[in-house]
């Protein structure tokens, strides 16, 4: 089987990853359901690399930037992984969202804004499936113009 191409709706995301290209660096997808894998991928293949984990967010309607709290909690999966003693501050604060929700993941993502949008327009069982803690083990990289399936 071929490497696996991966299509992300979000537009910041998107956004991020345009922008990750045109500054030539390795750009990785990462989430709740794949953070540990994330984090190990890295650690192992660059373990003396300064990163970025960026919480992509989400639009308002107007184009406006939104935070989501999901990639605020999934950055913090994947930055849980590292040695908390070199984190920027900001990553520590994701790290912490990250341990808040660990044990009630489903439960925050229903009730915040992008759950509720999602469940609003239809889409209430992915929700579910965006809270399953680290499920995958899949690492999307970014690779010739597309995510390419790699594993941990």
């Amino acid at each position: 089987m071929g490497p696996l191409y991966i299509v992300l709706p979000s537009p910041n995301g998107s956004t991020c990853t345009v922008i990750a290209k045109e500054s030539n660096v390795i750009t990785i997808a990462g989430c709740i359901r794949n953070g540990f894998a994330v984090s190990s991928f890295i650690q192992e293949r660059y373990p003396d690399s300064v990163i970025s984990v960026i919480a992509c967010g989400e639009q308002w309607s107007n184009g406006v930037l939104r935070p989501a709290i999901e990639d605020l909690i999934g950055a913090g999966a994947i930055l849980s992984q590292f040695d908390q003693s070199l984190l920027s501050p900001e990553a520590k604060i994701a790290v912490s969202a990250f341990r808040h929700a660990e044990h009630d993941i489903q439960k925050i993502l229903i009730e915040c804004s992008s759950g509720r949008e999602l469940a609003e327009k239809g889409f209430p069982e992915d929700v579910s499936i965006a809270s399953e803690l680290n499920v995958s083990h899949v690492v999307p990289v970014f690779h010739n113009g597309a995510y390419i399936q790699t594993f941990d």
